[in-house]
């Protein structure tokens, strides 16, 4: 709490000395104005343009290139960085204040799955399952021939985790994960139901983001030069071309380093991901895995090995009905689960049909042993999926491995009222900036054509409209994944749907910044008279 009102003053009294003084500038109606040159194109592009793209916040532990790809989205389309932005902000203030939940807003955290290719181990393992109907009829140990069985995740409709290649990424320590096992980027909304963020330790952990001061600076610097840009506009640009004057393009540019300084002060930046210890990695590390450097604790009292788990109705998200005696919906996920005890053994050949089932799983629940041939198979059903059917399905979670939520996690975070007023502050930002922008014009220049072409007008308006339109696009997908890019969509299809969404929108901003070069050779490259 201290710590946003602090970073929010300085970043207030910061815009307050150094950009309102640039509106009382002179404006005066003569300017002297030479002939551009390709060093005067150069130069314009680099301070108005270039350098607001650098500002834009970055993904935690990304390669270069998703880097490259997200400041050359904000270099064409300014409002996109700028919803970017505004998403990461709202994230912020969405949670609570630990350390740790707000890395994991941020996108800065990953946690241990089971891949596609788990499977019990050769030794018995406590594992929670959901058990086929009726699974005490099936028939007991030792008949012959044995039905078989397949293993299967189950998930809530929208992904859990994302799953990604750690070798790509930069993460904290270093990881050594076992067969069956891979690293996902956790959906917030879910991993307070399985990680217990409220646990003492996990509450008192301190971690390292950067809030970049170089960043801020700059983009104090960039949001002086644009207010100044845009007043120059006034007068011979604005008689000339209008409201398509390429001055006016600056505006965007202007909102998105206003709150990419708020951004990096408040929210800060995550250089790399950090390892969360939970149920899974410890199954993984008793499998062979080694991670050094992970962080977090999965009991309540100190965060060691074991785990325990809320035996009583309380705040922190125990199996508490609803007033009518009904499990809450977010409870029901874990409610079918079941503890069983899984292991693999050696088998022999199938039933004739020249397939080998070459293991033997055995569970046990309670005082019941069954018996199956193991059957491999993809862990998610698909309509592709043409891998033959086994006698019976046993569901596990890939991400977790309880029956309930236990204590120290929650269902829904408890936020402050000053983040609340926060929150709201942050959604009102959206109308604005889908505004103002054209409110600033109409005052500057009345939208008079004046001496300007359609083609001027006409790519000026769609760069700007564009690159609200990605702006309310590239928004809403962040602050439901704030690790947008394409080395952490998961797959091939996600990272076409980027593309799909992002092409068609580059195509105004690249014709924008044409007709901003063709303007600027053709109006000179201009100063206000001494």
């Amino acid at each position: 709490m201290v710590d946003v009102l602090q970073s929010t003053t300085f970043l207030v009294a910061v815009i307050g000395i150094l950009v309102l003084p640039a509106f009382a500038l002179p404006i005066r109606d003569v300017l002297v104005c030479n002939p551009t040159t390709w060093a005067d194109i150069v130069v314009f592009f680099g301070t108005n343009y270039f350098a607001h793209a650098a500002t834009i916040a970055s993904i935690p532990g990304v390669p270069w290139y998703d880097t490259v790809l997200w400041t050359t989205i904000g270099l064409l389309m300014p409002f996109a960085g700028l919803g970017k932005a505004l998403a990461l902000i709202f994230r912020h203030f969405a949670g609570e204040n630990s350390d740790l939940e707000k890395a994991a807003a941020r996108g800065a955290v990953v946690v241990v799955v089971r891949s596609e290719e788990w499977e019990p181990s050769t030794q018995p393992e406590e594992i929670y399952v959901e058990l086929p109907k009726d699974f005490d009829l099936l028939p007991e140990t030792g008949s012959d021939p044995l039905p078989s069985a397949s293993i299967r995740y189950t998930k809530p409709s929208n992904d859990v985790t994302t799953a990604i290649d750690h070798r790509q990424m930069r993460v904290h320590g270093s990881a050594i994960l076992p067969p069956g096992y891979g690293f996902a980027l956790p959906d917030m909304v879910y991993l307070c139901e399985y990680f217990p963020f409220h646990s003492r330790v996990n509450k008192s952990i301190t971690l390292s983001r950067s809030q970049s001061y170089v960043k801020m600076a700059v983009s104090v610097a960039q949001l002086v030069y644009s207010v100044i840009t845009i007043y120059r506009t006034k007068g011979n640009q604005l008689d000339r071309y209008g409201y398509a004057a390429f001055g006016l393009s600056v505006i965007p540019y202007a909102f998105m380093s206003l709150v990419n300084l708020i951004c990096v002060g408040v929210v800060g930046d995550y250089t790399h991901l950090y390892m969360l210890r939970t149920d899974i990695m410890r199954e993984a590390a008793l499998k062979g895995g080694w991670f050094a450097g992970a962080i977090g604790g999965v009991t309540w009292e100190d965060g060691g090995e074991g785990r325990k788990v809320a035996d009583e109705k309380d705040e922190y998200g125990s199996m508490t009905d609803t007033e009518d005696g009904e499990t809450p919906p977010d409870l029901e996920r874990w409610t079918s689960f079941t503890s069983a005890t899984l292991s693999l053994e050696s088998g022999g050949p199938s039933d004739g049909d020249g397939t080998l089932f070459e293991k033997i799983m055995v569970v046990k629940v309670d005082d019941i042993t069954r018996k199956f041939k193991f059957h491999p198979s993809p862990k998610y059903i698909s309509d592709d999926d043409s891998s033959p059917p086994s006698d019976y399905v046993f569901k596990i979670s890939p991400y977790s491995n309880q029956r309930e939520i236990p204590r120290g996690c929650y269902i829904t975070p408890t936020t402050s009222a000053l983040h609340d007023i926060l929150q709201y502050m942050t959604l009102l930002a959206i109308p604005l900036a889908l505004a103002l922008p054209y409110v600033i014009i109409y005052f500057l220049s009345g939208f008079h054509k004046e001496q300007s072409t359609v083609a001027e007008r006409g790519w000026m308006m769609a760069w700007l409209s564009s690159g609200q339109l990605a702006f309310l696009i590239l928004g809403l997908l962040i602050v439901d994944y704030p690790s947008l890019s394409f080395s952490t969509l998961g797959d091939t299809w996600r990272g076409s749907g980027l593309v799909v969404i992002i092409l068609p929108l580059i195509i105004a901003p690249i014709g924008g910044l044409f007709m901003v070069g063709k303007m600027l050779m053709e109006f000179g490259t201009c100063e206000l008279s001494p």
